[in-house]
This record gives structure tokens, sequence and C-alpha cells, in this order.
């Protein structure tokens, strides 16, 4: 899929995200037994997602999809368990085909589904595909959807309008135009051009999911789809926003919200709000450093009296360190490993 030449191991928001989703998936995991679960996701050259679920959850019905010929032959070499089957097959044959999928394993009940897609160009099929896949979904299955959410990828203005007063608003203007072409009927109804910043585009692809979700639920009425965790996060120039939700009967919600204790998640997403993850890359003496200091020391100080800049605007870094201590737990500890 998009993205087989990106060394995710090594992304440092990405993986405290992938760990976030974890600890989202073990508070379900107090109601139904995820080990019951056939996980399908894109596994790409690393397996990095599969191995984390296996390793920490126990899942060990799993499947991953490739469209690519020559990263499907490069996953032969580096499937990490004997529980991982690879098809190549794109995420359109997978929806259309999930019903057939889920009887190729008989020993899971249930679906956790991560369709993990990079391409910007390519948002209104996405949304097709969600559209019909979630009624195709039974009770208590999981479903993850992964969106880039630079705006920077919707083009910029021609080389003569970037000169000049109101660049930017003519920027956004243009953005919002090239937005509801490629959009469609799918198009919101109200979109200001902030929303095309890059601080907000993640809310509004949130808010286009979100009416393309109650849609296709409409033909599931008897399930509806609570989110559970949505996050926006950036390791390199492109911000991406995964929304994670789990499906319910109506009357189920309450119960299942405080069964699992969800409710006091401070990074749940229950009513499909936004949390950003923007921590610092550390040095190991940064990292120490922070470790020893965040529970006595304000992030303001700890830039200024520590020399912890993590970047060139004081009230960044001390926002930065803000979220490391919300997240230090899962924050990834990358060492050199001679073989």
């Amino acid at each position: 899929m998009a993205g087989e030449r990106v060394p995710y191991h090594l992304r440092q928001n990405k993986h405290v995200e992938r760990e976030l989703f974890i600890e989202l998936l073990a508070h379900v995991g107090i109601k139904t037994r995820l080990t019951e679960y056939l996980y399908v996701g894109f596994g790409g050259p690393f397996f990095e997602d599969f191995k984390a679920l296996h390793s920490r959850l126990g899942i060990r019905n799993m499947l991953s999809l490739e469209r690519d010929e020559w990263v499907y032959r490069r996953q032969k070499v580096n499937v990490p368990y004997g529980c991982v089957q690879c098809k190549q097959m794109d995420s359109a044959q997978f929806v259309q085909q999930v019903a057939t999928i889920r009887a190729e394993f008989p020993k899971a009940n249930k679906l956790l589904c991560w369709l993990d897609y990079a391409s910007p160009n390519q948002l209104p099929t996405q949304l097709d595909e969600i559209r019909t896949l979630l009624p195709k979904l039974a009770r208590h299955d999981i479903f993850k959807i992964t969106f880039n959410a630079n705006p920077a990828t919707l083009g910029d203005l021609p080389v003569d309008q970037t000169m000049g007063v109101g660049v930017r608003e003519r920027r956004l203007q243009f953005r919002r135009e090239r937005l509801r072409m490629r959009l469609g009927h799918k198009f919101p109804g109200s979109v200001d051009d902030e929303d095309l910043t890059p601080n907000n585009y993640p809310g509004l692809l949130s808010q286009i999911l979100k009416l393309q979700v109650s849609e296709s639920m409409r033909e599931n009425p008897e399930l509806m789809f609570q989110p559970l965790g949505c996050f926006a996060y950036a390791d390199s120039e492109h911000t991406m926003l995964t929304c994670t939700g789990i499906l319910l009967r109506h009357t189920e919600r309450d119960r299942f919200l405080s069964g699992t204790g969800l409710r006091k998640v401070e990074f749940a997403s229950l009513d499909w709000q936004i949390y950003k993850i923007d921590i610092p890359y550390l040095s190991v003496r940064e990292k120490f450093l922070l470790d020893q200091k965040i529970f006595d020391t304000e992030p303001r100080s700890l830039v200024e009296d520590h020399g912890l800049w993590f970047d060139k605007d004081a009230e960044r870094s001390a926002g930065m360190i803000n979220d490391y201590v919300r997240l230090y737990r899962f924050y990834p500890h990358f060492h050199r490993i001679y073989y």
C-alpha cells in the first residue's frame, strides 16, 4: 500500500499513537475477548502493528493486506509470526469480500480492521469504501481509519498569485474549492477558509468522516458507531488523522463505557474530539532529565532554566513538554543493536 518505503518503526509520534490505540483496545477487552478477534490491516514491510497487537493483546488471527507485488514478496521474508497470513489484495477488494474473509478464520468471531490510508488524492474513494464496509460490520466489531490530513496536498496557487497582499487568504480559498471539487456531494455544508489551515484540517476531515459514518449506519439501524479515539500527529511534513470506533447496540452504550472505564481515560475520544500528539525528539540525556523533572517543574521552567528547547519558540517548546508529560509512558525507546 502507500507508504511502503517509510520506516514506520522509527516514527515516534506514530509509535505513541499506536500505543494509545493498544491502550484503548485493552479497555475494550474488559468487555470483549480480544483473542477472538480477526485483525486485518496493512502490514507493510515491517508488520509493526501486527507485532504489537499480537505480543500485547494476544491476537492470533491476523491478516495483512498488500496491493503491490514487490512489497508482498518482501513481506514473505519479514512476516513475524506463523499466525499472520498475507494476501495480495487492496482495500477495495477487502471491503467487497469481507464476509468471505471472515469465513476463512473460523476461530475468530469478531473483526478488528485498520484501513491505514496514506494517499490524500484518493479521499473520495476511501470514504466510499468506509461507507460500504460499515453496514457489513457486526456488534463489537472495531474499525480504525487513517487519513492524510495535510492541507498542502490539496495543491497551491499558481505562481503569479503567490505574491502581494492576501496570499494566505487566497491559498485557503483555493484549497477549499479544490476539496469541494474532490469530494463533490460529500463536501460538508459549512466549511470556513480557516478549516483549511494545518491546525484545523484534521478537524474538518473528522467532520467529513463523521457524516459518512452517520449515513452508512442508517443501513444498520440496530447498531451505532461509538468513537473510541481520534488522534492527529506528524513525524514529517504530513499530519495524519486516525479515528477508531466500535459498533454497539444503542441500548448498551452507557453500560459499555462504564464497564470498560473509557470515560476515565484522558485520551479517549468518545465524542469525536481530536487529541493531538506532538512530543519532542529527545536525546538520551534530555529524556532522563525530563523524566526526573516533569513531576515537580513547570514546562516553561524546563525550557528556560534547564535548556530544553525543542523549538525556537518557547511556548511551542513548553507545549511539547506538556504533551510529553501526558504521554511519557508511551514514548518509544530506540537503541542501536549489534547483530
